[in-house]
C-alpha cells in the first residue's frame, strides 16, 4: 500500500530543494524561508542526502541575525522589521540542527541561541505576552506559541529553572487565547484579531503538542483535547469547512491541510486524510502549492463568504463590510488563478480600503514558495516525531 503521507512529503521536499536552489538569495535574506526549510530537512527520512544544505541554511541563520540585539527581521512585501516570531522560528531551527555540525559551529548556535533568547525576553509585555513584532504592536496566539516552543527546546539544552517559568506562563494564559467553542482565534481575548482561525489554529496546535510531548503537562494536555475537538468539526468528507473561520487573511490557506495532516499523523488519529491527499493534489502544480484551496466552487464560495464575515467581527457595521469584502475575495481567488510563483507585492484594493498592510492577502491565487515551504516543514516534522518512540 503506497504510504501517501510520506508521498506528499517527496513532493514537497523535491520542490522546496528547487526552490532553495533556483532562489539562493530568498534564504540569505529571509529569516522564514530559510529557518523552516531547514527545520524540515533536519527532520527529513532523507536527511542524509542534504548535510550541506543544512550547513549552508545554518550559516544563513547565523548570518543574518542582529549580532548586537539579537533579533531577526521578518521581511514582507509591506514591511521589514524585527520580529519575536521569527527569531523564535530561527531559534527552533538551529536547535534542531544542532546535530547535524562540528563543536565550533555548534558553539556559534549556542551564542546565538542566547542572543534569541535575550532578545524575546525584551519583548514580553506580561507573563506569557509577546509583542509580536516591532511594528505589529500586538501579542498574538501562534507568535506566543511559537516562542513558548524555543523555550521548551531551549530548556533541554540549558536547564536554566526560568525558562521553565516562562513555559508555565504560556499554558496559564491559554484560558485568554480560547474561544468558548475550543477555537485558537489569531490574537488575544480583548483584541480585534480574537476570531477563529482554522489555519492558525491547526499551526497552533502543531507547536502545542510538540511541547506537550516534551514538556508533559496535564493541564496542557487537557487543553490539547479541547483543541483537538475544534479541529475535528473544521472537517468533514468535502474537506475543510472554511465557513468555520473568521479571519480574512488565513481563509483558503493550503498549509492548513498540511498542517491537520501532520496533527493527525504525530497522534495516530484517524482523520479524513484520504480526501486531504485528493485536495492537495489538485492544489499542486509542478510540485508547487497554490497559496489558496482551489476546489470550493462560486456558490460554496459565496457562502463561505458570508460565514466568514460574520464570524469575523463583534461590530455589525464590521461584519457586513467583511461580508462583501469575503465574497470579492473568495471569488477572485476562483477566477483570478495564477500557475506561476507569487510576487510578494502590496495587495492595492486592500490598501485602498484601508485594511490593516500587514493583513491583507494577495488578490490572486498563485503558486506560493512560502506555502509549499511551510507545508512541508511540518509534513517532515511530523513524520520524524512520529517515528519516535522517545522524544
Amino acid at each position: 500500500m503506497v504510504d501517501q503521507f510520506r508521498r506528499l512529503l517527496e513532493i514537497l521536499e523535491k520542490s522546496s530543494i528547487i526552490i532553495f536552489e533556483e532562489n539562493p538569495h530568498l534564504f540569505k535574506e529571509n529569516t522564514a524561508f530559510t529557518a523552516l526549510l531547514l527545520q524540515g530537512l533536519v527532520h527529513s527520512p532523507n536527511k542524509t542526502y542534504f548535510l550541506e544544505i543544512i550547513k549552508n541554511l545554518i550559516d544563513n541563520l547565523i548570518n543574518i541575525q542582529d549580532q548586537i540585539e539579537g533579533y531577526f527581521i521578518e521581511k514582507h512585501a509591506n514591511y521589514s522589521e524585527p520580529s519575536a516570531l521569527v527569531s523564535a522560528l530561527a531559534g527552533i531551527a538551529l536547535i534542531d540542527s544542532m546535530d547535524f555540525v562540528s563543536v565550533s559551529i555548534q558553539k556559534q548556535i549556542l551564542d546565538s541561541l542566547k542572543k534569541i533568547y535575550d532578545f524575546l525576553i525584551s519583548q514580553e509585555i506580561d507573563k506569557g505576552y509577546y509583542r509580536k513584532s516591532f511594528g505589529f504592536n500586538f501579542s498574538i496566539v501562534n507568535s506566543n506559541v511559537s516562542i513558548a516552543l524555543f523555550m521548551t527546546l531551549y530548556y533541554k539544552i540549558t536547564k536554566k529553572e526560568e525558562l521553565l517559568n516562562k513555559i508555565n506562563d504560556f499554558i496559564d494564559i491559554l484560558n485568554y487565547c480560547t474561544l468558548k467553542n475550543g477555537a485558537l482565534p489569531y490574537g488575544i481575548y480583548g483584541q480585534k484579531y480574537f476570531v477563529p482561525s482554522i489555519y492558525y489554529h491547526a499551526l497552533t496546535l502543531n507547536h502545542l503538542i510538540r511541547i506537550n510531548l516534551l514538556f508533559n503537562s496535564k493541564k496542557l494536555s487537557n487543553y490539547l483535547k479541547f483543541y483537538l475537538d475544534w479541529i475535528k468539526s473544521c472537517y468533514d468528507s468535502n474537506g475543510i469547512r472554511w465557513e468555520k473561520s473568521g479571519f480574512l487573511f488565513s481563509t483558503y490557506l493550503n498549509q492548513t491541510y498540511c498542517f491537520i495532516l501532520a496533527i493527525n499523523k504525530v497522534l495516530s488519529l484517524a482523520g479524513r486524510d484520504n480526501i486531504f491527499y485528493e485536495i492537495l493534489k489538485k492544489n499542486i502544480h509542478k510540485g508547487i502549492l497554490f497559496r489558496c484551496d482551489k476546489t470550493p466552487r462560486i456558490i460554496k464560495r459565496i457562502s463561505i463568504g458570508i460565514h466568514v464575515g460574520l464570524n469575523s467581527s463583534k461590530s455589525i457595521k464590521i461584519k457586513f463590510m467583511n461580508n462583501f469584502l469575503l465574497i470579492l475575495y473568495s471569488l477572485l481567488l476562483k477566477f483570478n488563478i495564477k500557475a506561476k510563483p507569487r510576487i510578494y507585492k502590496i495587495n492595492p484594493i486592500f490598501k485602498y480600503l484601508g485594511i490593516h498592510s500587514r493583513v491583507s492577502p494577495p488578490i490572486s491565487n498563485s503558486l506560493d514558495y512560502m506555502t509549499t515551504i511551510e507545508s512541508y516543514c511540518y509534513i517532515a516534522l511530523a513524520y520524524d516525531l512520529s517515528t519516535r518512540t522517545i522524544f
